[in-house]
């Protein structure tokens, strides 16, 4: 990087919202810039997404990834929800929902995906409403209708924020800017719009070669359908309803959820292992041999 690319860095920096802590100690100590104080830009190796012996997920539009901001500093109890793009760092969405309740979430969700299609899969963590800590799959009628999407779901480990550190950084990166400059109540919005802008076409990242998430996204091809028909499982393939009560019966009843109640799902048989999925996404693991059943929590290798 040269002299004139760091004064076009400076010219970009100057005012934006999400300027924080002395650039001196990211940028080259070069003419200009040498005192120059306005921003740190935020960095992540690019490294492949997942833990060892699991799928890495890093091409373009293939995995966004799902968290809702905390509440301090919103006046609310719930901060806004963001999609975040994760091979580019795009911010797919960042919306004030105000509520974890489902439907203002898959609102949102269906103008993110109107926007910039549809992703092959989704990370979030154990929250409210994409996790149902009561229902033995964790699902719930918002992760259902990701699922009929044909997007493949994962979640985080428990208590393990690292699985979604880029997300997380972004989160500090928006409480930072927010503590500086404030949200005033009546234009919550209009400012997570202006922040949303920012990050993605004027902010610079040391990952993407000093480039803008902006510049490296691209629109996933997979187009948002509203009624989607009904899920195509591999020819040959074992195939059960899941009843009333949310149970599937594999050698005896198993509960599965009342979210998935009435859809169907396939069984995949590994030994004395059955793995259950509903359209893409592995929901539930049986074990015949002991007769107990657990959620998936590990990525799974095709």
């Amino acid at each position: 990087m040269d002299v004139k690319d760091l004064q076009a860095v400076a010219t970009r920096w100057k005012g934006a919202l999400w300027a924080s802590e002395p650039a001196g100690r990211r940028l080259p100590k070069v003419g200009l810039l040498a005192a120059l104080s306005t921003g740190v830009i935020m960095t992540q190796p690019h490294l492949a997404l997942g833990l060892p012996g699991h799928r890495a997920l890093t091409w373009l539009a293939l995995l966004f990834i799902m968290r809702m901001a905390g509440g301090p500093g919103w006046a609310t109890a719930v901060g806004p929800l963001s999609v975040l793009d994760d091979h580019s760092r795009y911010l797919i969405a960042l919306r004030g929902t105000w509520t974890t309740k489902a439907e203002p979430v898959r609102e949102q969700l269906e103008s993110a995906f109107s926007e910039c299609g549809v992703p092959e899969a989704m990370l979030m963590d154990h929250g409210t409403p994409w996790w149902n800590a009561n229902a033995p799959t964790g699902a719930t009628w918002l992760t259902v209708w990701l699922m009929r999407q044909g997007i493949e779901l994962h979640w985080s480990g428990y208590r393990h924020p690292q699985t979604q550190g880029k997300v997380e950084r972004f989160h500090g990166s928006l409480q930072r800017a927010q503590g500086r400059r404030g949200v005033p109540d009546e234009q919550r919005q209009r400012w997570l719009d202006q922040y949303r802008h920012e990050y993605n076409q004027v902010r610079p990242h040391e990952a993407l070669g000093m480039q803008t998430p902006a510049s490296r996204w691209r629109r996933s091809e997979r187009r948002y359908d509203p009624n989607p028909r009904p899920w195509q499982y591999p020819e040959g393939a074992t195939v059960v309803k899941v009843g009333s009560q949310g149970q599937i019966w594999a050698e005896r009843r198993w509960a599965i959820s009342l979210a998935l109640a009435g859809q169907s799902v396939q069984l995949v048989r590994i030994g004395e292992r059955v793995l259950v999925y509903h359209c893409r996404t592995v929901i539930r693991e049986l074990d015949l041999a002991s007769q107990r059943s657990r959620a998936v929590e590990r990525w799974l290798a095709d």
